[in-house]
């Protein structure tokens, strides 16, 4: 799950997201899909509160103040909705 993004994210900054912890990286592929924090607690196991705990240092390591301001780093909105594409029905 995730190919795309986890290769977008390895292109983008490998250096620096290998500081990210692994859930940190788990959680940023799943923000990348657009999952609301329920969903990822839900997807992840873990409590809404976890999650957001594990996002606060996010905003910090890479200097933004949303979740938008992270995912804008990310995604490529034409190669983002040929992903789409092909994974919906994924989180169904």
């Amino acid at each position: 799950m995730g190919y795309f993004f986890k290769e977008k994210i390895k292109r983008t900054t490998a250096k620096s997201l290998g500081r990210l912890t692994n859930r940190q990286q788990e959680l940023l592929v799943y923000m990348l899909y657009g999952c609301t924090t329920e969903e990822i607690s839900t997807r992840m196991g873990i409590k809404e509160s976890t999650v957001r705990v594990t996002i606060r240092p996010m905003y910090k390591f890479f200097n933004k103040t949303s979740r938008e301001g992270i995912l804008s780093l990310f995604i490529d909105r034409k190669m983002l909705q040929t992903e789409v594409d092909k994974m919906n029905g994924v989180f169904k």
